[in-house]
């Protein structure tokens, strides 16, 4: 028996696709309200900006990837709420 884990391209996708709905399965779901929803979307525009304006570009890169997956999120909630 070794303690080294077997790399990563060993997983068939078969295996990974039953490994990850497993995992999704065996947790519950996180709810998360449409307030809450529009309160992060705010927080995250307000961070973006500033990093904006502060010509801090690798940061709002990062602002803007948050909020295109919290649009992303609204749009589940819309199309399938």
């Amino acid at each position: 028996m070794t303690s080294e884990s077997p790399p990563p391209t060993s997983e068939t996708f078969e295996a990974r696709q039953a490994r990850l709905e497993a995992n999704y399965r065996a947790d519950p779901m996180i709810t998360i309200s449409r307030s809450c929803l529009v309160d992060m979307l705010e927080r995250a525009y307000l961070q973006y900006e500033k990093c904006w304006a502060h010509d801090d570009k690798v940061n709002a890169i990062y602002w803007d990837g948050v909020l295109r997956a919290l649009h992303r999120v609204l749009d589940m909630e819309i199309t399938h709420g």
